[in-house]
């Protein structure tokens, strides 16, 4: 690795090397086993560790990445869902603003971590779906029609936080 020719992306225990070829991958590949293995005492992940092009793409710190693409995969948005289901289950006994609390939470958190790439329209979408949960709980009902009738600005006036909100310009 004495040569430049590779760059390399650390965030904690996770490591991303790029290179110009596949042949400088390879040799990136077994001198950072060498370092981790022989010199650390580290184990590479087997499963995790592997050689692929750009155009292929690759996920890390839970995006995936294509070329000049970032994007949100799906799994992520699932588990978004899934907690904003939780937050906002009509038989809680909370009421809407700790609700709403819970609720913030979670889409700041989300959104300001998947906040950068191509994001936009699957925030709009998730923000769609979450203003269709908080309606439903203010009305304790399941309706599509009646969720229409609290508009958005309320929603707002009552503390709830938008993911398209959060994003920056760089988004």
């Amino acid at each position: 690795m004495k040569e430049q020719g590779f760059a390399v992306v650390r965030y904690a225990d996770d490591a991303v090397i790029l290179c110009k070829s596949k042949e400088k991958a390879k040799e990136a590949y077994l001198a950072a086993k060498k370092i981790l293995e022989e010199d650390l005492g580290l184990r590479m992940h087997p499963e995790k560790t592997k050689v692929v092009d750009f155009k292929e793409g690759f996920r890390f710190l839970g995006f995936d990445f294509r070329r000049n693409y970032v994007s949100l995969p799906e799994a992520k948005m699932k588990k978004y869902k899934e907690q904003i289901r939780n937050a906002t289950r009509r038989q809680q006994g909370t009421n809407l603003e700790g609700m709403l609390k819970k609720l913030n939470e979670i889409i700041r958190g989300f959104g300001n971590y998947f906040g950068i790439g191509d994001v936009k329209k699957k925030f709009e979408r998730l923000d769609k779906w979450t203003r269709m949960r908080v309606r439903a709980f203010r009305r304790k009902k399941k309706s599509t029609v009646s969720n229409r009738l609290i508009p958005n600005k309320e929603l707002e006036a009552a503390g709830m936080v938008f993911l398209t909100s959060l994003l920056t310009t760089r988004s």
